[in-house]
């Protein structure tokens, strides 16, 4: 049963099952036929997790450094006012929540939420009626 796959539900439950009976790791091993040392990271992981497998982590890599309601402000901020530069968002997210992002940190957001400056653009031409009949 080696390298690090999964052991059948079946299996899971007959081990789970001799471990509440009180049955020791080399017994349960024998049993089962299953490594003495796989019985004793389940048994580790049911007594730290509740689990006999430990929950996956579902935060990966570094915090964001906006929050969602401060990515969501820029959102706004960028719907209200579709020509504002990128520094005066910035002033913006300083003001209201007393936070003061980088220009790359910005433009990331702003590109996560699918508004490149292609689109931000486009939405000013279509509301100027100058620059719609051209």
């Amino acid at each position: 049963m080696g390298n690090r796959q999964r052991i059948p539900k079946q299996l899971l439950r007959l081990i789970l099952l001799r471990i509440s009976m009180g049955y020791g790791n080399a017994t349960i091993a024998r049993d089962v036929g299953v490594d003495r040392k796989t019985v004793r990271k389940l048994r580790v992981n049911l007594e730290m997790c509740g689990e006999l497998y430990p929950p996956s982590p579902h935060i990966i890599g570094r915090p964001r450094v906006l929050s969602v309601a401060e990515e969501l402000a820029v959102v706004k901020v960028i719907a209200h006012q579709p020509a504002i530069y990128v520094d005066e968002i910035q002033d913006h997210l300083l003001e209201v929540f007393d936070v003061r992002p980088s220009i790359s940190t910005l433009w990331r957001t702003i590109r996560r939420h699918n508004l490149t400056r292609k689109i931000i653009d486009k939405h000013v031409k279509e509301r100027s009626e100058a620059l719609r009949a051209v």
